[in-house]
């Protein structure tokens, strides 16, 4: 059946088609301008979440390449300083070789002037730092990493060496082991090494020093004014001049030069400590190579941090209004990844519930529970009181020591009390691919030793900053024996040193190999995002061209079409 065309059917399906060829041009136009075939999510849905996704994951890799280049940037300056290190240890050991020798005093004192500047120059390399943070101080990267101090060390005890048989139960390694241990303190400042001598047989113990009340070979009491005073001297120009000091009985502090007090109020209680006098060659004159003869010497202090520092405790109660909290005493030790939260849920009831305040002093069974996920989940677990304080309960990751003895509520934990274990932890990590994190930053007691809390970090022939003090020390008492064991140390020093080094070799081998997997994944996701939504030039333009011709031909056929008429044949 025949169709009726109308003039405004014509006009309309002229005008669709203009439109309909006139859009796709301008649509072509538009790729052209962008060089892009997909422009807006309407073009193609799928493509455009494919296009999105892929950015998310080229800007996500191009995060871990700026990582990478922070932490290389990190490990190359620690890899530079190190290498630094083990240059300045080789002339070190030199020095100390050339020291070992027959010198004289005086040659010495020029080699312990030289040597004062060798531990100034140690210092400078475990405080450097990088972008205004010091590569060697752990977790506290914003603070210097060591500070020039003093230590201690005991010499000529007697002419037993580590290793011999007699060593192990002589007086020498029962003071190294007490000052090891950290029981032996020193504070105050000298730049000079400083000797302290006992000119008298006594004891040292927990009530504190005390001259011994027997007699010597001779028959002559040890305690010669017979008040229990122990006599000293002291010296910090090598030995040239002594000055004398008394201890009175019971005191455990000596304080020589220029202020700095030796404190040995951390004897172990329940031991004692013999003190041997130095043999006495004339009137008023004593040998100084023998008895307890203790050495004050520079040493590193750390600033910094260890890689677990204590965790921060916060105490509360779900209680509205409780108070019960108040005065409890909560420690936690351990190696803490995320935040722990601790609830204690009551004692026992005679049902089997648990509510109530938790008595510390007797024998409650008790339940508390915990969460790692900051209270969307707990696991129940259960406790008994032993009548002891602090309790200690296991935790994830560690425990925690509870004390009421303070709390208001008087030796019990009230229910409903709560306990947040937040680490302190702030490891430098740099995130160089999916969920795998390096450290850059290092503890620089690892490496250079020193001291922290009182005690060495490291053992006497790893601990740099001691070897360089004990060397320091013989040197400026013109002392030989002492300059050929620091030698002997440092040798096995400088083998630590460079197994350290190369820890921070593997470190870069392995943030070069995911800067290699970074850029390689890269140029990949790029491809992928190119061949999604970058435009095919060569095809545009032929399109463009086709496109160009449908719509002139559209507007040729249309306008000769509307000019034609019935009075055209008339």
């Amino acid at each position: 059946m025949a169709i009726r065309i109308t003039q405004q059917y014509m006009y309309s399906s002229m005008l669709n088609g203009m439109q309909s060829s006139l859009g796709k041009y301008m649509e072509s136009m538009e790729q052209g301008s962008t060089q892009k075939q997909i422009n807006r999510p309407s073009d193609d849905p799928a493509a455009f979440y494919r296009i999105l996704t892929t950015r998310d994951s080229i800007d996500e890799t191009k995060k871990y390449l700026t990582n990478i280049n922070e932490a290389k940037g990190w490990l190359e300056l620690t890899d530079s300083t190190l290498t630094n290190l083990t240059t300045l240890m080789g002339s070190i050991k030199a020095l100390m070789n050339q020291a070992s020798t027959d010198c004289t005093a005086a040659e010495r004192q020029i080699m312990a002037d030289e040597a004062w500047q060798m531990f100034g120059q140690i210092l400078n390399l475990s405080n450097t730092e990088f972008n205004g943070n010091k590569l060697f101080a752990g977790h506290k990267y914003d603070e210097s990493a060591f500070e020039k101090g003093l230590a201690i060390s005991v010499s000529m005890m007697d002419d037993t060496k580590p290793g011999d048989e007699e060593y192990e139960t002589s007086a020498k390694k029962a003071w190294t082991d007490l000052i090891s241990a950290g029981h032996v303190s020193v504070s105050g400042n000298s730049d000079k090494a400083i000797a302290v001598q006992f000119l008298e047989k006594g004891t040292l113990d927990e009530n504190g020093f005390r001259v011994d009340p027997g007699t010597d070979d001779e028959g002559n009491p040890y305690d010669t004014n017979g008040d229990g005073a122990l006599s000293f001297r002291w010296s910090s120009d090598g030995g040239k001049t002594w000055q004398t000091g008394t201890l009175p009985a019971g005191s455990d502090k000596i304080t020589v030069g220029s202020g700095v007090e030796i404190d040995f109020s951390g004897m172990i209680p329940g031991e004692s400590l013999d003190i041997s006098p130095a043999e006495k060659t004339g009137e008023g004159e004593f040998s100084t190579e023998d008895g307890t003869t203790f050495f004050v010497k520079p040493t590193g202090i750390y600033q910094g941090d260890t890689g677990n520092p204590p965790p921060q405790i916060t105490i509360s109660n779900t209680t509205p209004g409780s108070t019960g909290a108040e005065g409890l005493e909560v420690d936690a030790e351990g190696s803490f990844g995320s935040n722990v939260l601790v609830r204690f849920e009551g004692v026992k009831q005679p049902d089997g519930s648990f509510g109530g305040n938790i008595s510390l002093t007797g024998n409650d069974e008790f339940a508390y529970s915990y969460s790692t996920d900051n209270g969307a989940t707990w696991i129940t677990a259960y406790g008994k009181s032993t009548g002891q304080q602090p309790l200690r309960l296991p935790v994830p990751g560690g425990y925690i020591d509870v004390d009421a003895t303070n709390a208001n509520n008087g030796d019990t934990i009230e229910a409903g009390t709560q306990v947040l274990i937040h680490p302190r932890r702030a490891d430098l990590g740099y995130e160089v691919l999916k969920d795998t994190y390096i450290d850059v930053n290092r503890v620089g007691t690892e490496i250079f030793g020193g001291y922290y809390d009182d005690k060495p970090t490291l053992s006497d022939d790893t601990n740099l900053f001691n070897i360089m003090g004990d060397f320091i020390a013989a040197l400026e008492f013109n002392n030989q024996e002492g300059c050929q064991e620091a030698y002997s140390k440092l040798s096995t020093c400088l083998e630590y040193v460079t197994t350290q080094t190369s820890r921070t070799g593997a470190l870069e081998n392995r943030v070069s190999l995911a800067y290699d997997v970074n850029t390689s994944t890269l140029l990949s996701q790029e491809e992928v995002l190119s061949g999604t939504e970058d435009i095919d030039l060569t095809e545009l333009l032929s399109k463009l061209t086709q496109q160009q011709t449908t719509y002139q031909t559209v507007l040729m056929s249309s306008s000769m079409i509307m000019n034609m008429g019935l009075m055209n044949y008339l």
